[in-house]
């Protein structure tokens, strides 16, 4: 399975996750107008355009890629839950040791079974050559650090909106890696990046519309225009549709 279709599979779970979590717990979950699905939709399609010439792999690939895309969903939605629907006498670092610690065992169980696995890791400490031991040991400041703030963070927000967050900040390193490292140059693979990124924040602009009164002074229910981040968002996916096929059209 290539990586172009686990990233474009995951990004299409907040849309899954929308509906989900509507019926789940409806009090406390976004509204899911065609805003919001639209927004949610164009974040998909531009990564689409991002990676659709890494795209591909097996059927069992996909199968296994659709099933940790469902997991993944379902957690997020359990979480939120405990975290903020119904709410539990956890608190946040027991929660934190809970997440990690069965998954530390379980890591280490599979790693038993990964020939070299551990004999690579003390070598990384004994011998210690270009600092590897305190990249190591950096990294779990760092994963520790994500694993707090992830659990403050969406103990605030829905899960949808957890994993558009996600999504968002992945969307800023694809941008970064193409203003900076030159990672790709294709015109649609490049729109396709930027898209993701505009229509994550038209997401934002969307749920913060929402969450505003809509009911005018006489009564009626206010519908507000869709925001213009959202506009730009499907014109961008209409040009980066329309760059795809003059490419396709001119390879042929």
């Amino acid at each position: 399975m290539r990586v172009g279709t686990f990233v474009v599979v995951r990004n299409v779970a907040p849309i899954i996750t929308l509906f989900a979590e509507a019926a789940m717990h409806p009090e406390s979950a976004p509204r899911t107008d065609l805003y919001t699905v639209g927004a949610l939709s164009c974040i998909a399609l531009g990564i689409l355009f991002y990676e659709m010439h890494d795209l591909g792999g097996s059927t069992l690939g996909l199968g296994l890629l659709l099933l940790n895309m469902a997991v993944a969903s379902l957690e997020r939605l359990l979480q939120r839950r405990l975290l903020a629907v119904e709410v539990v006498d956890v608190s946040k670092p027991g929660m934190m040791l809970l997440n990690n610690g069965i998954g530390f065992v379980l890591t280490a169980i599979v790693a038993a079974f990964v020939p070299g696995e551990y004999g690579r890791l003390g070598a990384i400490f004994t011998e210690n050559t270009d600092s590897r031991a305190l990249y190591v040991c950096a990294s779990a400041v760092v994963a520790v650090g994500i694993s707090s703030t992830g659990l403050w963070f969406q103990s605030h927000v829905t899960a949808t909106t957890f994993m558009v967050a996600g999504g968002a900040c992945k969307g800023l390193l694809i941008v970064a890696g193409i203003a900076f490292f030159a990672d790709t140059a294709q015109p649609a693979a490049v729109l396709g990046a930027v898209t993701s990124l505009v229509a994550s924040f038209a997401y934002a602009s969307q749920q913060r519309n929402n969450s505003r009164p809509r009911v005018a002074a006489d009564g009626a229910e206010q519908r507000p225009p869709p925001p213009a981040t959202l506009t730009a968002a499907v014109v961008l996916v209409v040009v980066c549709g329309y760059l795809a096929l003059v490419g396709d059209a001119a390879c042929k």
